[in-house]
């Protein structure tokens, strides 16, 4: 037995692409039994909700059920989680080393070690390179089997949901000169709201779209309106054709009966100046310093309307450091029974106290105040995107 690993992890990844990607722990289990004082290896994935992380593929060791991303007592899994940094510590009979399984800041769970004796620092170092295998190895197992999926869900999706989330790009990304992260909810019964990114080399793209209505037929004309976006950007053409495209199907398919509120941006990464098209949608938010301020766009007409409507490129100018935070009404509008709604002015306390945390983390936080706000099932769905621009790369 050693203390290191058995070999480079390149020999790891080479073992993850040729099985099955069901048997991915199996083979990180493989890889790993070498290493001396190794005794358990679990592989914890996060719900879609963000508030559970559950064993994947079989829990080795005494039975451990669902642990909680937000505890009272954080053990060194939520920890490792919500930190995105190793955590280790003692447990009984041993010790505990929980490193966070993310690939470009998506986070998809937390690769979980027991080991017979306190762990050397170069371990948990190793370990991070085999957690980033694993996170490869699960953004491409799910085109191939359900048992990720399955182990991510700790109760059904809706149909709908279904659709909605086979439309959603990776929740996060990472580049030098941005960080962009973005949810939805309800999780397992979201309908109409969607968000979208495409990183290129000299831009990245968002958008965040809001359908009508709710339940299946909303998720169909959300899934019409985000391709229609995604064709035309791949064409590739700018915001304009890109919103006209949009705009063209969804009355084509609907005549005008149904609408789709949006907002479409493109920011050039050298210089941090950008574009946008609103389409009837809520204003985005700028986090500049210790402010929050709506963005002054001009609202033109929802997708689907009207055919001919000709819709403005509206210009943008981030500076580094800002933060901003493109959401759906749903966030806005939420309220308790006989309550009042959430409303812009808790918004802004909650993006000003969050102002050093990353998107991933700012995104998943608002969605839990506004539930918390809400003391009950959400009457609308809940979009939050949250954009850093950190300045040109140097």
């Amino acid at each position: 037995m050693t203390d290191r690993l058995p070999s480079d992890v390149g020999e790891l990844v080479h073992r993850l692409g040729t099985n099955p990607p069901f048997r991915l722990l199996d083979v990180a289990r493989g890889y790993l039994a070498a290493v001396d004082k190794v005794e358990e290896v679990n592989l914890l994935l996060v719900d879609y909700g963000q508030e559970l992380l559950s064993p994947f593929g079989g829990y080795q060791g005494p039975p451990l059920g669902q642990e909680r991303v937000d505890q009272g007592e954080a053990s060194e899994a939520s920890e490792a989680y919500r930190t995105q940094s190793a955590r280790v510590g003692r447990v009984q009979l041993g010790w505990r080393a929980c490193v966070p399984v993310s690939l470009g800041a998506e986070r998809f769970g937390v690769l979980d070690v027991r080991l017979a004796a306190e762990p050397r620092p170069g371990l948990i170092t190793e370990l991070d390179r085999v957690a980033i295998a694993m996170a490869f190895a699960l953004a491409a197992a799910g085109r191939a089997t359900d048992e990720v999926e399955l182990a991510r869900r700790s109760r059904p999706l809706s149909l709908p949901a279904e659709i909605q989330w086979e439309l959603l790009p990776r929740l996060a990304l990472e580049a030098s000169e941005y960080a962009v992260a973005g949810t939805v909810e309800p999780a397992y019964d979201v309908g109409g709201d969607t968000f979208d990114y495409a990183a290129q080399p000299q831009a990245l793209t968002v958008s965040v779209t809001d359908a009508m209505g709710h339940g299946l037929q909303a998720a169909l004309l959300a899934g019409l309106a985000v391709a229609a976006l995604r064709n035309a950007r791949r064409h590739p053409a700018g915001l304009l054709e890109q919103a006209d495209h949009a705009n063209r199907a969804l009355h084509a398919q609907f005549g005008g009966e149904r609408f789709v509120t949006g907002q479409v941006l493109r920011l050039d990464v050298p210089g941090g100046s950008g574009a946008v098209v609103n389409a009837g949608h809520p204003l985005p938010l700028l986090v500049r310093g210790g402010r929050v301020e709506p963005v002054g766009l001009d609202a033109d007409l929802p997708f689907g309307l009207d055919a001919e409507t000709i819709y403005q490129v509206q210009p943008l100018k981030l500076a580094p450091g800002d933060r901003l935070v493109l959401l759906s009404d749903g966030v806005l509008e939420a309220a308790p029974e006989g309550g009042s709604a959430y409303g812009a002015g808790r918004l802004d306390e909650v993006l000003r106290a969050s102002r050093a945390l990353p998107p991933y983390e700012v995104a998943r936080l608002v969605v839990r105040e506004v539930i918390a706000h809400r003391a009950g099932d959400l009457a609308d769905d809940l979009t939050v995107v949250c954009l850093d621009w950190r300045g040109p790369a140097s």
